[in-house]
């Protein structure tokens, strides 16, 4: 018969070799050979060792992950079959084998992980402040404190436009995003968790603002004056206009018109002034 069942120990995930689990002990009342009980563990199991004189059980230098997936290494970590038998001839084996339940302890031995990579944002020119903008998704494995993880962001840019939820992983504008100012943000993301040696993750957030057309059309100089002979022919160039705009893509293309209203539409104008003076 089994002593002090059931059997229950706890065990750190990635314990070394020989870490001494808990000791068994089956009694038989017999004398000599017929009482001395030999253990062993039945099935096998590739993380457990047993002394079969004294049932004590220790690691066996299997890594014991309790993040691991497999459906039969978890069994195999968390539960020890032993049986008993004595060495009378015939030997008599135990009537019921004893199981011993391990509580794997968790150890902070994995990092926070980002899902949702890479992290790329395109965002409108000219969203208000307060929008969200991304979500960061991390997930961490461990338990507890271990598996609890806070993010923020690590300051490079030289001005900071934006505020990371540090629980939810939203990410918001703080500002009106203009492309002239800043098109392109590269934001530091780290991830840590609670254990007592956190464990951190980081990575990079792209974030593109992309263009409305928010800019106006610019001469320089606003004014020109142009002296002609009075007999220049037709076609001939009269003046070089100078004009930009700082808006990108087809907001920037210009088209030029001699009149007093302008282009029909959303458009942007600017205007310049071409003073001709007719020489005699």
């Amino acid at each position: 018969m089994w002593r002090d069942e059931p059997y229950h120990a706890n065990v750190v995930e990635m314990s070394p070799i020989s870490t001494d689990v808990i000791s068994v002990l089956a009694i038989d009342p017999d004398v000599g050979d017929n009482g001395t009980v030999v253990y062993s563990i039945s099935p096998e199991n590739p993380f457990y060792t047993i002394n079969s004189s004294t049932g004590k059980i220790r690691t066996s230098g299997a890594v014991l992950d309790r993040e691991r997936s497999n459906p039969k290494d978890i069994l195999l970590m968390r539960t020890i079959i032993v049986s008993a038998v004595d060495l009378g001839r015939p030997p008599l084996r135990s009537s019921v084998s004893t199981t011993v339940y391990i509580n794997l302890l968790d150890l902070n031995d994995n990092d926070p992980t980002f899902l949702n990579l890479p992290f790329v944002a395109e965002v409108p020119e000219g969203l208000p402040s307060g929008s969200s903008v991304f979500k960061i998704q991390v997930e961490d494995p461990d338990e507890q404190e271990n598996g609890r993880v806070t993010m923020g962001l690590l300051v490079g840019m030289p001005r900071l436009d934006f505020y990371l939820n540090t629980t939810t992983g939203v990410l918001y504008s703080t500002a009106t995003l203009d492309r002239e100012q800043i098109s392109l943000y590269h934001l530091r993301i780290v991830a840590y968790d609670q254990g007592q040696n956190p464990r951190t993750s980081t990575s990079t957030l792209t974030i593109t603002v992309l263009d409305a057309n928010d800019e106006t059309p610019t001469f320089f100089p606003k004014i020109y004056n142009v002296s002609l002979q009075e007999s220049v022919p037709r076609d001939h160039v009269v003046a070089r206009l100078n004009c930009s705009d700082n808006d990108a893509g087809l907001n920037a293309e210009l088209s030029y018109f001699i009149t007093d209203n302008g282009p029909a539409g959303s458009r942007r104008t600017g205007t310049a002034t071409v003073f001709v003076e007719v020489l005699d």
